[in-house]
């Protein structure tokens, strides 16, 4: 590295940046998730639509450091000291640029909203920079051990990732193809090694996802270290429900209910309508309690992971064109393609709990959450613009750059984790964007930096 490049420096810069973000919101943001969240770190998990691994990692954290602190110092430096190495080892011409990449990450609306508060959204997102971190670890000049350590970092962090959300494997898959396709490289004794087949990588590469998957479906099924069952996760059955509901908008085909008395009830197709919003699975349900309780009563008086399945698929296959109306609604909420406002772009406090965690409002605290909200509705930095640049400028990326390997895997890791929430989403809060939000600035970041290449190296 030449006196132009970022050196080790730039892991103290995203500490620094790190503490500060913290200091501004201590003890950290907690909204219903959060607080449900340490509540079963603190006693047993319980299973059903939570996955339990955000409470495995709190639990040690919140004995050395009670309440949202070390959770969120962890899940924002290792993102952060992550990102720190990845532009390091993208070896720019200017060091300025990486600090300048690594400020800018920190402070985009998308990102630095859900990194206020202590979302699990924003873990997956830091596992995944891990892991592509030690990807990039792996080059030429690199000793046995030291790949070996790498290549172990990536898969557990993968792991971490997956088992932090029920939705998250897609988005492993490129990483590690784009680990396994670099370990060739690793022990190639050329000065200028040619590319490898990227069929072995991939086969490799989805054994791997193949096996973690099946250790977090364990995990999700079984509560540590008892290993006693866990309740089975109805999170299906409630976004069931809300597809059911917002196919009924679309179609103006009424909702028949069948009470567990017999009783037959009926949501009206103009109920739907009025009552449905993308939103989010709550609200519309909250509309319809108050627009229909009798309705509101018969519909959650139903075998939930039952007779609401078995609505949806019947409205699923009559009509398909308004699930992917309805779906696309939900789509343009999650990206903020809407007109209107950023759905849920941060939570401004802790909520009221039982557990002791109090935060009060502040000059500071209030006023990083104005700059999200205007960023994202003011500036128009939402998710959406973030995804355009990406494919907009990726063509440019794969002919002309030096980071062709990278750009590629980072950007399908973004579409992989995105399109998937599109159709399985409960909500369009902006959070659940995170790591696609990241790997594509990643991607956008080492499009544009141009990599300092040595005599015969070939882009990668």
């Amino acid at each position: 590295m030449t006196e132009r490049s970022p050196s080790y420096h730039i892991y103290g810069y995203a500490a620094f940046i790190t503490i500060v973000l913290w200091l501004v919101v201590y003890p950290g943001f907690m909204s219903y998730d959060s607080l449900h969240a340490l509540r079963e770190a603190r006693g047993s998990v319980a299973g059903g639509s939570y996955p339990p691994f955000v409470s495995y990692v709190w639990r040690p954290l919140d004995r050395l450091w009670p309440g949202p602190s070390a959770m969120l110092l962890v899940q924002n430096g290792l993102l952060l000291l992550a990102s720190a190495h990845i532009l390091r080892l993208l070896q720019p011409s200017k060091a300025w640029q990486a600090y300048l990449a690594l400020f800018v990450l920190a402070l985009l609306p998308p990102l630095l909203g859900p990194m206020l508060v202590v979302w699990k959204d924003v873990a997956v997102g830091a596992s995944y920079a891990v892991t592509i971190a030690a990807a990039l670890h792996i080059r030429e000049g690199v000793g046995v051990t030291t790949r070996r350590i790498a290549v172990g970092i990536a898969i557990l962090s993968a792991f971490c990732g997956m088992a932090f959300r029920f939705n998250a494997a897609s988005a492993a898959l490129p990483l590690l193809i784009f680990l396994f396709w670099r370990l060739p490289r690793a022990t190639s004794t050329s000065t200028s090694p040619a590319r490898h087949p990227i069929f072995p990588a991939t086969i490799a590469a989805t054994a791997v996802v193949a096996i973690l998957f099946g250790l977090v479906h364990l995990m999700n099924s079984f509560r540590l270290p008892d290993f006693q069952r866990l309740a089975p996760n109805t999170g299906f059955a409630a976004i069931a429900a809300f597809d059911v509901i917002g196919m009924s908008k679309h179609t103006g085909n009424p909702i028949e209910v069948q009470t567990p008395n017999g009783k037959q009830m009926v949501v009206s197709a103009d109920v739907a309508d009025s009552i449905y919003d993308p939103r989010h699975l709550n609200i519309t349900l909250a509309n319809l309690a108050n627009a229909a309780p009798e309705m509101d009563a018969a519909f959650k008086g139903l075998n939930w992971s039952r007779d609401v399945v078995d609505l949806w698929l019947r409205g699923v296959t009559s009509d398909p064109a308004a699930y992917l109306a309805h779906r696309a609604r939900v789509g343009q909420v999650l990206v903020g393609a809407h007109a209107g406002p950023q759905f849920y772009p941060t939570h401004n406090s802790v909520d009221p709990n039982d557990l002791g965690i109090s935060q009060s409002p502040n000059a500071l605290n209030q006023g990083v959450v104005r700059w999200v909200v205007r960023g994202v509705d003011g500036l128009g930095l939402r998710p959406w613009t973030i995804y355009l640049a990406m494919t907009l400028l990726l063509p440019v990326f794969l002919l002309r750059g030096t980071n062709r390997a990278l750009v590629a895997t980072l950007a399908a890791s973004s579409l992989l984790y995105l399109v998937p929430l599109i159709f399985i989403l409960p909500a369009g809060d902006m959070r659940y964007n995170f790591w696609s939000v990241t790997s594509a600035a990643l991607c956008l970041v080492a499009g544009l930096i141009a990599r300092r290449q040595r005599d015969g190296e070939q882009p990668h």
